[in-house]
Order: structure tokens, then sequence, then C-alpha cells
């Protein structure tokens, strides 16, 4: 997934970032976030592609966690791959920090087996 990076017509200081992927044939995902603009020189591209890696395992972990049903077994290895995945990526992005928030420990150690334990983690996990 390379996201697509534009600044706002009406505001060249802001750039709005663009994270799509394919969740399933017929599903895409996608979140947009809202940043200031950088210049080149001041390496925002690299900053912004190495940000995407980890976006995209979170893109596609907010799907699963979300969806109102039981997960298919195919999507709970994918719920596995995304949640590593992005656990790896936000690491290799913030080398000075690779130990991850709670939140983030959560979902690399803990989020894939409550969703196969349950089945599921998204609104039928409220009960």
């Amino acid at each position: 997934m390379t996201p697509l990076i534009k600044q706002l017509e009406d505001n060249p200081n802001i750039s709005v970032i663009e994270f799509s992927s394919q969740v399933r044939s017929n599903h895409r995902a996608m979140t947009l976030v809202v940043v200031p603009s950088l210049t080149a020189e001041q390496g925002a591209t690299e900053t912004l592609r190495r940000q995407a890696r980890w976006w995209e395992g979170l893109v596609k972990i907010c799907h699963f966690s979300r969806a109102p049903r039981m997960l298919l077994p195919e999507e709970l290895d994918a719920l596995q791959a995304a949640c590593t995945a992005y656990c790896a990526a936000y690491r290799e992005a913030y080398p000075n920090h690779p130990i991850l928030t709670q939140k983030g420990h959560l979902i690399e150690m803990h989020l894939a087996s409550i969703a196969r334990r349950f089945g599921t983690v998204g609104i039928f996990g409220h009960r």
C-alpha cells in the first residue's frame, strides 16, 4: 500500500494522506490522516512512507476489530498477520521508542487470541 499524499487546495500548510488497502476482493478499507505539510528536504516523503507501513496494518486491524459478526478462519489469520505486521512496522518507524504503548502491547500480544477465542472482537464482543 502506497499512501496518496495531497496538499489541501485552500491551505498549502496542510496535507491529507490517504491509506487504503484491499481487505477482501469486494471491500476496501480507507483511512485519511491530516498532517502539517512538510517539505521534501525535511524528509517528509520518507517519514510518511515509513509510517504508511504501520498505518496499513492498523487499517486492517480496525476493519476486523469492528466487524459486527463472527470472523471467518481466514479473517482470523489475516487479523493475526496484521497485528504482527503493525507492531513490527511501528518499531521500525520509531527505532528510538522500541517499546510499544499499552494499546500496542494489547494488539501484539492479545487481540488475535481474543478474536480466536470468541470468534470476534467486534460488536458482538460487548457481551
